[in-house]
């Protein structure tokens, strides 16, 4: 019996959409957190890039960097997107 060939898979976004967009999906993928620490010091609010799942949404790291320039050229920069090129250096950077 043949298997059924694998449906080719469409990344729903590219470097090809509109930069604010981009913008706005990038950005949704770093949420802010609270860390309480269990003494009486003050909370601290942070943020993460959830990378693997931004990769799996562009379909590759390629892709993510042209559209996180596309973003830079068309809006400026800002401090998510330095954190996105830290990734795309292969260091896994301390949260913002």
């Amino acid at each position: 019996m043949e298997m059924p060939k694998e449906k080719a898979y469409k990344t729903p976004l590219s470097e090809n959409n509109d930069p604010v967009l981009l913008q706005k999906v990038l950005h949704s993928f770093s949420p802010t957190e609270l860390s309480q620490p269990s003494d009486s010091s003050p909370a601290h609010f942070g943020s993460h890039l959830d990378w693997d799942d931004l990769v799996k949404l562009f379909g590759s790291k390629d892709e993510v960097g042209r559209a996180i320039d596309k973003v830079r050229r068309k809006l400026g920069d800002d401090k998510f997107l330095q954190l996105a090129d830290k990734h795309l250096q292969g260091r896994q950077p301390d949260p913002f």
